[in-house]
């Protein structure tokens, strides 16, 4: 987000999003112009347009799959680190929330994952993990994973 504040641009937050739950579940994001699942597309003309970065095909219900079962689960092993990995991308440190409902991917295994990722680059790396508690809560969080 940060490129694009040469043209002017103003992130605006979704306060109530956050309020609400602290966790984006639905099609919100943080910022109240882009739905979840879309990208931005921005010309140095000023034009600006978001539209979904993907678009669905499923194959007709009862056709025959094509890959073989253990295709199918070495994808779903790589997918999730492939975009933990992106997500790791950072010019500032990064961190795991640990709050809330919504993922169908535990946190945990989550955390498990990235850290896993920054030790192939650093066998010393810690990874921060925060949460959001409230007076009354009775949470133990992990400060860090080693």
């Amino acid at each position: 987000m940060k490129a694009f504040i040469s043209f002017g641009w103003k992130a605006e937050w979704d306060i109530e999003s956050v309020i609400q739950s602290g966790d984006f579940s639905d099609n919100r994001t943080v910022f109240t112009w882009l739905m979840a699942g879309d990208y931005l597309l921005f010309r140095r003309t000023g034009y600006l347009k978001t539209q979904p970065y993907w678009d669905l095909n499923y194959a007709a219900a009862g056709a025959p799959g094509t890959l073989t079962v253990e295709k199918m689960i070495l994808t779903i092993r790589a997918r999730p680190l492939e975009a933990i990995r992106l997500c790791l991308r950072s010019d500032v440190p990064v961190g795991v929330y640990l709050s809330g409902p919504g993922l169908t991917v535990p946190r945990p295994a989550i955390t498990g994952m990235a850290m896993s990722l920054l030790k192939e680059k650093d066998p010393n790396a810690k990874l921060a993990t925060f949460t959001l508690a409230f007076p009354g809560m009775h949470v133990r969080v992990v400060d860090s994973w080693q």
